[in-house]
């Protein structure tokens, strides 16, 4: 009696349930954008191969050429949180999502945030002192901008 009703803006007559399938998640080894992707699939128990990391077989699979890319029985799905989505409404039952267009939007509107607003500062902050990017590259420019 107190389950989650399924949202209405899918076109389910019956209660939904995910067809066995197979999916490898293609990114570098402790990549921080293949988290949400791993993440969805725990919560909603959907298995999900890592595969071993290959630069080049990213290129061909990926069209803008970036990690990560998940490839499905029929599709390949390429963005981080593109993947997240993917595979969180892969089981609407769970409702990561959430379960009307209202909450659909604000899942969205907060993943948006994190990355615009919390990655993207993060790895400009992090990157460097890791010695990522030629950080000292970047260093030079950042200093031949800024006037005293």
């Amino acid at each position: 009696a107190n389950q989650r009703r399924q949202p209405r803006y899918f076109r389910f007559s019956a209660p939904f349930k995910p067809m066995p399938a197979s999916y490898t998640l293609h990114a570098a080894p402790g990549s921080f954008r293949a988290f949400p992707a791993l993440i969805c699939a725990e919560y909603n128990g959907i298995s999900v191969e890592v595969a071993e990391f290959d630069a080049s077989n990213v290129r061909t699979l990926s069209p803008t050429g970036k990690a990560p890319v998940l490839v499905g029985p029929s599709s390949t799905i390429f963005s981080s949180h593109a993947i997240a989505r993917f595979l969180a409404n892969l089981r609407l039952d769970m409702a990561l999502t959430g379960s009307s267009l209202e909450e659909n939007a604000a899942v969205d509107s907060w993943m948006d945030f994190s990355q615009t607003e919390l990655e993207l500062p993060a790895c400009v902050w992090f990157y460097p002192v890791r010695s990522f990017l030629f950080a000292t590259t970047i260093q030079t420019a950042l200093h031949a901008n800024v006037r005293l």
